[in-house]
């Protein structure tokens, strides 16, 4: 039997700051994931970590990342798996 950990909000942030960091700037594709994971950063920060804003960002980087296709550094899968886990916890 697999024990989960318990992810917090503060992981979740952590994993946001760091994916956006590793995004390209001059890539089209990047720099529009890294405005939307910037907007995810500071709207988590101004709702003081609620699980719907977390909720609500996970589909919206889902969405992006289906819309937009591309080679992203693994930053953002870790990103995607944590969300994906975050979530289903809910």
């Amino acid at each position: 039997m697999a024990i989960q950990a318990h992810i917090t909000q503060a992981q979740v942030l952590d994993a946001i700051s760091r994916a956006a960091l590793t995004l390209d700037s001059h890539n089209p594709e990047q720099a529009g994931l890294q405005q939307l994971l910037n907007e995810f950063r500071q709207t988590l920060l101004h709702t003081n970590g609620q699980t719907a804003t977390t909720v609500l960002y996970h589909g919206k980087l889902t969405s992006y990342l289906l819309q937009h296709a591309g080679n992203y550094p693994t930053s953002v899968a870790t990103l995607a798996t944590l969300l994906d886990q975050f979530v289903a916890a809910q």
